[in-house]
């Protein structure tokens, strides 16, 4: 029996592909085993302690929804932002699926990547999100460290004393 060996992609259009060619594993890869299973319960547990009650949420690299799905289920308002269409379109067809008050708190599916935010103004989001792997996609140090910074710069600090 041969295993199917996974090379990590290396630039935006290998990462694009390979998840667009795995939109079904990724929707259930937090399912497959225990492991996966327990990095879903705690990042709920991590996100229902410390996400702000109001506000949006950008989900980047947010894949299939799940995340965001659940946000919504939870009452929040998400932004799902991904590189991969096919991703998208998989988070467009699980949220048909559910409620009209689920559906409505998300706000926008948008393609694009991480490195690059300018389709958000800076400070509109009451947090954000990348969870798993997407910066691991991104090999420079200085753009992966970039990344994080505008990452960062998108959340509206409430409370922030002006200079």
């Amino acid at each position: 029996m041969s295993e199917k060996t996974f090379t990590q992609p290396t630039d935006g259009k290998e990462v694009r592909w390979h998840y667009n060619e795995n939109v079904e594993h990724e929707w259930q890869r937090l399912e497959l085993d225990a492991y996966h299973q327990l990095e879903w319960l705690q990042t709920m547990l991590l996100l229902r302690t410390h996400l702000p009650a109001n506000g949006l949420v950008l989900d980047a690299g947010g894949g299939p929804g799940r995340y965001a799905r659940e946000l919504c289920r939870a009452g929040h308002q998400v932004v799902l932002f991904d590189l991969a269409p096919g991703l998208l379109a998989k988070a467009q067809a699980v949220f048909a699926d559910e409620p009209a008050e689920v559906r409505e708190n998300l706000r926008q599916c948008v393609e694009g990547d991480i490195r690059d935010l300018s389709a958000f103004p800076t400070e509109s989001f009451a947090a954000t999100l990348c969870l798993g792997g997407p910066l691991s996609h991104i090999h420079d140090a200085d753009e992966r460290r970039q990344a994080v910074v505008d990452l960062a710069g998108h959340i509206l600090y409430v409370g922030r004393k002006e200079s």
